[in-house]
């Protein structure tokens, strides 16, 4: 083997810092992809957070504003910044006649399911557009029994009322504190809804009534959350302007009010290592 055959054998294979600068490589080219694939990761996870409040806020607002689009304003019982409470009417009826404690109504559609009756259901009414609605608050006429009725009894009072071409549903509706308003009336068969902001599993949540427990308190159910403590609120709008009353509003059954605000900011259940949320706000008149 000459000499210059033992040295090409001498350089055959890596060296040791060769082998150490290829492994210095391999490791950033290893962390380099690992910090793409782990950031495209958080995007992802960012990203589903940023829909889950979007989704979460307009649902909470579509519900909420829902049920305030049918309230009236002469039955809201509570209004301050975290509790809203109201009558929503469920069934729209006539008048055929009152008296003893039960009031005999007129429904426009047959084959619907009956009024309810309960602790959260009652009933106001109205002469005219003009008049008020009756009883005012804070009596309530309530609904403890529904008992179906002819409409072409004569006894009912309901014959002379009874709109041509239709077939409606009669029910005598019983309970206390009916009003004394004459025949043809507007009547508004409702059910108390409470919307209240407390403190729910992981934070602080959007809740409303479920019905009524034996002990005469609302049962209240998480609807939408966790929301920023900081932000939510309902404001009340009315008066002669229709201007911003506040955030609390002492016996709003009496006030008038035109319109409810309700704003809301959601924080995302998902993202832990930084707070995402979606702010939003829904603005609805109030019927008087």
């Amino acid at each position: 083997m000459t000499e210059l055959t033992r040295r090409a054998d001498a350089r055959a294979g890596f060296t040791l810092v060769e082998l150490i600068v290829s492994l210095v490589i391999g490791a950033i080219l290893v962390g380099s992809v690992f910090q793409f694939v782990n950031g495209q990761a958080r995007m992802a996870g960012l990203q589903s957070a940023r829909e889950e409040v979007q989704q979460n806020a307009r649902g909470a607002l579509e519900i909420v504003g829902g049920d305030l689009r049918g309230a009236i304003s002469s039955g809201i019982v509570t209004a301050n910044q975290r509790e809203l409470e109201f009558m929503l009417p469920a069934r729209w009826g006539v008048l055929c006649k009152t008296g003893g404690g039960s009031s005999t109504v007129m429904f426009p559609a047959d084959g619907l399911p009956a009024p309810s009756a309960g602790q959260t259901w009652g009933l106001l009414a109205r002469d005219s557009m003009t008049t008020p609605w009756l009883p005012a608050l804070p009596t309530r006429a309530t609904i403890t029994a529904v008992t179906p009725a002819t409409v072409t009894d004569a006894a009912t009072g309901c014959p002379g009322l009874s709109p041509r071409g239709t077939a409606p549903a009669a029910f005598v509706l019983t309970g206390a504190n009916h009003p004394a308003v004459g025949p043809g009336a507007l009547v508004a068969v409702y059910q108390r809804v409470r919307y209240d902001v407390a403190s729910g599993p992981g934070g602080v949540w959007i809740r409303r009534s479920n019905g009524v427990g034996t002990d005469g308190q609302f049962s209240m159910q998480p609807l939408a959350g966790p929301v920023d403590s900081t932000v939510v609120r309902f404001q009340y709008y009315g008066g002669a302007g229709g201007g911003l009353i506040g955030t609390t509003v002492a016996t709003p059954y009496t006030r008038a009010l035109s319109r409810i605000q309700f704003r809301v900011r959601m924080n995302s259940k998902q993202q832990r290592t930084a707070v995402t949320y979606d702010q939003d706000s829904v603005s609805i008149q109030i019927r008087n």
